[in-house]
């Protein structure tokens, strides 16, 4: 039996992807289907962030790049799919066990996901304001620098270090030590 992807979104996510009812997140044992994902408004542009409950994995898509929101989880698959193909160097694998059928949408409660969604959040309204503009070029830089800013709750390790480590020992994210 497969595992079901578990998306926990805020409440602004909740209301822009119209979903009225969320269930209640439960725990789950594979290191690549719990995300947290939210959506801002930065400098009147829609975008969608997401970050990854045991590591702090971070992506950003921009709204223009998807089109409709109905597009969303498509384009995350596709958007973590070559994100980690990079990270990884270059080896393919089907990471997510995730089909588009069977997600789970539940709240959010974990507060330390939730503050790292925040930090993401100022970073990438401080570099869109530096620049005068957003779209996803900008975003997959800021998910860049995210990704390798050593973090002290990781013994100051980048989530980019935790998700290969946890990626090359095959283990689940409950076997992620956290300081």
């Amino acid at each position: 039996m497969s595992t079901i992807s578990q998306f926990r979104l805020t409440a602004n996510a909740a209301r822009e992807l119209k979903i009225i009812k969320l269930e209640e997140p439960v725990i789950v044992t594979t290191l690549y289907d719990d995300w947290c994902i939210d959506v801002r408004r930065i400098l009147r542009k829609k975008i969608f962030i997401f970050i990854h409950v045991k590591t702090r994995l971070a992506l950003a898509i921009a709204g223009s790049k998807i089109g409709k929101t109905q597009n969303l989880f498509d384009c995350f698959f596709l958007f973590i799919q070559e994100y980690l193909y990079e990270l990884e160097g270059g080896q393919s694998s089907n990471i997510l066990s995730c089909h588009l059928e069977y997600m789970r949408l539940t709240k959010t409660y974990d507060k330390s996901a939730l503050k790292s969604l925040v930090d993401f959040n100022i970073l990438l309204g401080q570099v869109a304001k530096r620049h005068g503009d957003i779209d996803q070029f900008l975003c997959d830089k800021v998910v860049n620098i995210s990704n390798n800013m050593p973090r002290k709750s990781f013994s100051y390790r980048t989530p980019n270090e935790i998700w290969k480590e946890s990626r090359k020992l095959n283990l689940t994210c409950d076997a992620i030590v956290y300081n």
